[in-house]
């Protein structure tokens, strides 16, 4: 049974920093693409591929970034058949590096009409300054139906590099992930999926955390999961940072996200503040199948940023 997280983490230290970037892995992207187009032909002998005419352009990514930090990415789409998004497509955004490893990915749902949208994007830590490349391709949902596609170089398949920029780890040891949070009372122990950057951290319905200011504006993130059956619906979810508000998300469902940018000053460099994260919802494991985990649960923290 998991135990709840209540040590307080001391911050990194400078003889750490080299190790602690080691454990981490990142990416992200910027680009254009353009989707070509005939018809496609289906055979008994290969997956089904439906050749389409469209045009994306992806925009929000500088050709240098940082790892472990946060872009607005901005999605454009033109000419997307009507009879592909009335079948849930989804966008396949995965980032690799030079040998082909897919390090990071934000592969989300086709908006309709996905004529412009946003999205923040978190690039990763990284162990060293790389070079990445960004991928798009569409696919449909438990369905073997492939999409060939084409970016603005003439390059063509089911997934095109778009976009390839370089990603360096942060030169300030407290602009490392976590560095800035001290998780308290609330808080489960990090738990780890297959692949790279598949982590989480459960949270009861009241979780408790220090944050450490700077001499500049800091972005608070969060990028959590609502697990609705058994929640029995949306959540309500309250912020407050050292007694003040800094507002109420309510009906968060599934995936979710809170971005709210702390101003300087707001809480004096290099000292501490107390933030509490509160849900008017919870639950038990135990509530719905046989097993020892008694742990009180809320919601599921995949990211939480604080640079």
């Amino acid at each position: 049974m998991m135990q709840l997280f209540r040590k307080r983490t001391p911050m990194l230290s400078e003889p750490f920093y080299r190790l602690a970037i080691l454990a981490w892995c990142p990416v992200l992207l910027l680009g254009t693409i353009t989707i070509t187009g005939c018809s496609g032909n289906k055979s008994a002998s290969q997956e089904s591929i439906e050749h389409l005419q469209s045009v994306c352009t992806v925009e929000g990514i500088p050709d240098s970034v940082t790892g472990n930090s946060l872009h607005t990415v901005t999605f454009s789409w033109q000419n997307i058949p009507q009879n592909l998004l009335e079948q849930n497509v989804m966008v396949k955004v995965h980032f690799a590096n030079s040998d082909g490893k897919i390090l990071f990915q934000d592969d989300h749902v086709l908006p309709s009409p996905p004529t412009s949208y946003s999205r923040e994007i978190l690039v990763p830590l990284i162990p060293r300054r790389q070079k990445i490349q960004a991928m798009v391709g569409l696919y449909l949902n438990e369905s073997t139906q492939k999409f060939s596609i084409q970016n603005a170089s003439g390059g063509s398949g089911t997934k095109v590099i778009v976009r390839e920029f370089t990603v360096a780890p942060p030169m300030n040891i407290d602009d490392l992930p976590e560095a800035r949070i001290v998780f308290g009372d609330g808080w489960h122990q990090k738990e780890f999926g297959p692949g790279s950057n598949n982590s989480w951290r459960w949270m009861s319905s009241r979780g408790v955390c220090q944050l450490k200011g700077a001499d500049r504006d800091l972005t608070l993130y969060l990028h959590g999961w609502v697990p609705i059956d058994k929640l029995n619906g949306p959540v309500s979810m309250e912020l407050v940072l050292d007694g003040q508000s800094l507002g109420v998300y309510p009906n968060l469902s599934d995936e979710f996200i809170i971005k709210r940018v702390i101003e300087k000053g707001t809480i004096v460099n290099g000292e501490m503040a107390e933030l509490v994260l509160s849900s008017d919802k919870g639950f038990r494991p135990t509530d719905f199948e046989e097993t020892s985990d008694s742990r009180e649960l809320s919601v599921m923290i995949k990211q939480f940023d604080f640079n």
